[in-house]
């Protein structure tokens, strides 16, 4: 299935010769598609139109210059279709289709008092790779009710997220006929919650930072507020990681926290700029630079940021809002490898003198 181009003007060029019409004539289960969406698109070309049919399933395109088009139609109720078509000078091309209804999966989302759970984001997956298709998920409404429509024959799975409720996924649902449909109904249980404070080196709040908790099941974010609180729910029980960063700050992480702990403390210092230059012969045409810094907690060294240059005359690059420590620095350039492997020390807040990377060809 191709994906939906992003909108653009919709006005096509003006045609040199005689235009040509598409008429379309648009249907679901035999009967009038309105209110349908249809996109258009010149190939080749950048522009497209999006409109959609009348009550009576139809639609009228004039004006068009003599070239191919790609039609892509889509209803929530039925499965996605796309085609080509070729527009002659003064000719109208018809295009008639009867939408396939496809398969649906509905039901109700609940908490285990069995209330409803409005606002529960539900994707449809891919079975083998459990990634969702292009555009296919909805919400649950006020009473808890989803339905997922226009499925397409093949394995899927069904993913349940909600900011405050553990994630779940349901998987082996196979589609054979467009009419299959599966009604799950699922109890969502309240997600394992992080909160506390941020404050900067002296004890001062900080207000804006992000706050971003990771395990291997599930992943949530939230945000500081003016007294530097926050709190980040919606996780499974799994041992999280939870790192809280901000511009002109350094990014702190704390590993393998567990519980619903509520006075986690982040204590960001002020962020160091790390300047560097390359000594090489010539202005390299991609080059990736990664600071590795030793971590304790883990008792290894490790990749703090790694960023790609499109390096200028002066073959210069900066790091901006790193936190303080020591770092090595590793560069990559396609035929050319450093000399050494440069280690700088950064202190909170500092800018630090330009670090000189000699880079020599390879053998």
């Amino acid at each position: 299935m191709p994906s939906r181009p992003a909108p653009v003007d919709p006005q096509l060029p003006l045609p040199d010769s005689e235009p040509g019409i598409i008429r379309f004539a648009i249907t679901l289960r035999g009967q009038p598609a309105g209110g349908v969406p249809i996109t258009v698109i010149q190939s080749g070309e950048d522009r497209h139109m999006i409109f959609k049919t009348e009550a009576d399933g139809t639609q009228l395109l004039r004006g068009l210059p003599a070239h191919e088009y790609g039609i892509y139609i889509e209803s929530p109720d039925a499965i996605p279709y796309s085609g080509e078509v070729e527009v002659r000078p003064g000719a109208t091309v018809a295009v008639t289709v009867d939408l396939k209804p496809g398969g649906k999966v509905f039901g109700t989302v609940t908490d285990r008092a069995g209330r409803p759970v409005a606002d529960t984001r539900i994707f449809l997956l891919h079975e083998g790779s459990k990634l969702p298709p292009d555009g296919n998920s909805v919400l649950s409404d006020k009473e808890g009710h989803y339905a997922l429509k226009g499925i397409s024959p093949g394995a899927f799975g069904v993913r349940y997220r909600h900011v405050l409720y553990k994630p779940l996924d349901r998987m082996g649902l196979v589609f054979r006929e467009t009419s299959d449909e599966y009604q799950i109904d699922v109890v969502l249980d309240l997600g394992a919650t992080f909160s506390g404070h941020v404050v900067d080196e002296g004890g001062a709040p900080i207000e804006g930072a992000k706050l971003t908790a990771v395990n291997h099941e599930s992943g949530g974010v939230g945000k500081s507020g003016p007294d530097g609180s926050f709190t980040v729910t919606g996780l499974t029980d799994a041992p999280t990681n939870l790192a809280a960063e901000k511009s002109g700050y350094g990014k702190v992480v704390l590993r393998n926290l567990s519980g619903n702990p509520t006075n986690v403390l982040f204590r960001l210092p002020k962020a160091g700029t790390l300047l560097g230059r390359l000594e090489i012969d010539t202005v390299p045409k991609k080059t990736q630079i990664t600071l590795s810094r030793f971590d304790d907690d883990l008792a290894q060294v490790v990749p703090e940021e790694s960023k790609f240059f499109n390096l200028q005359q002066d073959k210069a690059f900066l790091f901006a809002d790193i936190p303080p420590g020591t770092y090595w620095i590793d560069v990559r350039v396609e035929g050319y490898e450093p000399v050494d492997r440069p280690q700088v020390v950064l202190a909170s807040g500092q800018i630090s003198r330009p670090v000189i990377i000699s880079m020599r060809k390879k053998n």
